[in-house]
């Protein structure tokens, strides 16, 4: 089939040729130069708002390559009989011709075949006109325009026009506009990716739980394993090589950079960079690799002939710096966050994984239980099977639908905090650690934390956020420390923080569950609702009853009789009125507040157990509320200090201050 190109028209491919074939223009017009056939030009578009000269974006410019113009090219397979339409219009097919009167681009599908070719499709909608002798019947018809492309042969192939069947799709993996595979949302999408991977190159790792050697796998895909020093900041870890090239690389025995040929089909990998304190992530990187050689052969093509075609184009500007600036840099953390996002997946498939973690659980739990310690026990020995991190095993594992592992070996402040555990199964997105940098963040939006931390009532300590309390916290000569009682249950004494990522789906890092890094960033919030189920167990502390009247007004006399404090004394130290203090001691007052219960307590010196008793026999009670919640902590800690102090801690948190009832 003969194909008629855009910029077969007088020489170029304008900006009219290109809207006239259904493309749309970009902020530069791309044309071939008229005095030199078979080289490019750009120059701004006129139609272009902004002022700013753009290169064509990345992703758009597969629709860009090789501009059909579809309409003169139904036309000559029309003329030439080659291609008719689907309809019946009632006529003797032999006496009705066809001629284009538009052409408009619906859709393009591209779908991946193999690591090196795939499939083309753009489906074009033309309104036709259908002559009968002297009448002319308007009529519309899809059609397919099929290309087989391999990144083997330049991005070229040969061309099928047919008329658009839906059942005629190709099956495969489809492909973004930038020839990544698209995975979608969620894990779904990466679990078959893996799987196909694995398939192809190293099916045992399907059939049975087994550890993937790396290097076999690369063989197995016909490439070859050099370790060569990649950088001299030890930056870069690893890089594939598809094609013969010379790539720059370090020489650490004269400590200077220098040029090297590369053979094709070849993964380097930098020991140095590699290594890490507790883990050697080479094998990693060289699945890392194999994902990009399974997966982005396309990509990589499809950038090399987009910068060839850019540099071509003659902008007087910098080129790398408009195309780091514009999407390719995306389409480049694109193909590597899902290059990070299969390692683990490749290493660790889903049921493999969790038959392992699963046989190591239970016999774990014969020894320690149920508890955090068994849970550790099982991560670190279905790391050693699959020769993964902890960290990664732990990831891996969460992803599979395994709630134990959260909080497990976690990582904060550059060190694994203590083991420690908790009465309930923690949540997605939750934590009791939190790095000391974001809770310095978290302190300036979060005026309760700030509060608490402030006056000492909670107190940041091995990672968490503890009550200020002997029995959970002691200080030695190596600083605070958590106790074993603290350790044992962290939801007794310490504040529960809720973690929201800003990431894509379909990332898979090896970070831990509060910690910011390159790959993305992670907003922290305090729970207040924590502080709550903290103060619980001052409900325990109730033997103080025993010594005590059973009446309110009974055991608050007692307190005023115990200090020997005047009427006047009184007043002044709950800053509480005369008048209607004198109504609450002589049962005048049906219904004490809340407020000025707390006030008693504060200006009488009460502990928090005798507060807590005190607030039981009066008609107020402790409720759910946030600024209850806060009056209950900030008491633990301030109780002798004067009603003034506390009122401020109060407004720190963004809470009204204590007041008498009207």
């Amino acid at each position: 089939m003969e194909v008629f190109y855009a910029n077969n028209f007088d020489g170029c491919a304008g900006y009219s040729a290109f809207c006239d074939n259904g493309f749309d223009a970009g902020p530069l017009l791309y044309e071939e130069d008229a005095a030199a056939p078979g080289f490019y030009r750009m120059r701004q578009n006129p139609l272009w708002k902004e002022e700013k000269p753009q290169i064509i974006l990345f992703s758009d410019f597969l629709n860009w390559y090789e501009p059909i113009d579809y309409k003169k090219t139904l036309d000559w397979l029309f003329y030439t009989k080659e291609i008719g339409i689907g309809k019946k219009l009632g006529f003797p097919q032999g006496l009705t011709s066809y001629r284009v009167a538009e052409t408009q681009i619906k859709t393009t599908y591209l779908t991946r075949m193999d690591e090196t070719t795939f499939c083309h499709d753009v489906i074009v909608i033309a309104s036709l006109l259908a002559h009968y002798g002297s009448r002319i019947i308007p009529v519309t018809e899809w059609y397919r325009f099929r290309t087989i492309r391999s990144v083997q042969n330049d991005l070229m192939g040969e061309l099928e026009i047919s008329i658009y069947k839906p059942s005629d799709n190709m099956k495969g993996w489809s492909l973004l506009n930038c020839l990544a595979p698209d995975f979608g949302f969620g894990h779904a999408g990466l679990e078959d990716g893996a799987a196909q991977l694995l398939r192809c190159y190293y099916d045992k790792a399907l059939c049975y739980p087994c550890r993937v050697d790396a290097r076999e796998l690369a063989d197995n895909m016909g490439y070859a394993v050099r370790e060569e020093a990649l950088s001299d900041d030890r930056r870069i870890r690893s890089r594939v090589v598809f094609d013969e090239m010379d790539i720059t690389v370090y020489d650490p025995d004269t400590c200077s950079r220098k040029r090297k040929t590369i053979g094709e089909k070849t993964i380097l990998v930098d020991p140095a960079a590699n290594h890490g304190d507790s883990y050697n992530f080479t094998e990693d990187s060289i699945l890392h690799e194999c994902n990009h050689v399974f997966w982005h052969q396309g990509f990589q093509k499809m950038q090399t002939v987009h910068r060839e075609r850019m540099a071509l184009a003659g902008l007087d500007c910098d080129l790398e710096t408009i195309l780091l600036e514009n999407s390719e840099q995306e389409e480049l953390k694109l193909i590597e966050r899902q290059a990070r996002a299969l390692t683990p997946r490749v290493r660790m498939p889903a049921a493999q994984v969790t038959a392992v973690a699963q046989r190591y659980q239970q016999e774990n739990m014969r020894h320690y239980g149920n508890s955090g310690r068994a849970v550790e026990k099982t991560i670190g020995q279905t790391a050693l099977f699959f020769g993964s991190s902890k960290t990664a095993t732990k990831n891996r594992l969460r992803e599979t639908g395994s709630r134990d592992v959260e909080g497990i070996l976690v990582h904060c402040n550059g060190h694994y905090l203590p083991r420690h555990s908790w009465s309930r199964p923690l949540q997605y997105g939750e934590t009791y650690s939190v790095e000391s940098s974001q809770l310095n963040a978290l302190r300036k939006r979060e005026p309760v934390l700030n509060a608490l931390l402030a006056y000492e009532v909670a107190v940041y300590v091995d990672g968490f956020v503890c009550m200020n309390d002997p029995q959970y916290v002691t200080s030695g000569k190596w600083g605070r420390q958590l106790t074993t009682r603290a350790l044992n249950d962290l939801s007794r004494c310490c504040l529960l923080f809720r973690i929201q990522r800003e990431r894509e789906d379909n990332e898979y890092t090896y970070g831990v569950l509060n910690s910011i890094d390159k790959r993305g960033m992670e907003h922290v919030s305090f729970d207040v609702s924590s502080v709550s189920s903290i103060l619980e167990e001052a409900e325990i502390a109730r033997g103080i009853r025993k010594n005590l009247p059973d009446e309110f007004l009974e055991t608050l006399e007692g307190y005023i009789r115990a200090l020997n404090l005047s009427k006047n004394q009184l007043a002044a130290v709950t800053t509480m009125d005369e008048d209607r203090l004198k109504n609450i001691r002589r049962n005048k007052v049906k219904n004490v507040s809340f407020d000025e219960v707390i006030l008693l307590g504060l200006g009488l010196g009460l502990q928090p157990e005798k507060l807590d008793d005190l607030m039981e026999k009066s008609t107020a009670k402790y409720d759910r509320s946030e600024r209850c919640s806060i009056i209950r902590v900030l008491y633990r800690k301030l109780y002798e200090y004067p009603v003034t102090t506390f009122n401020e801690a109060l407004i720190a948190c963004n809470q009204d201050p204590l007041s008498n009832a009207s």
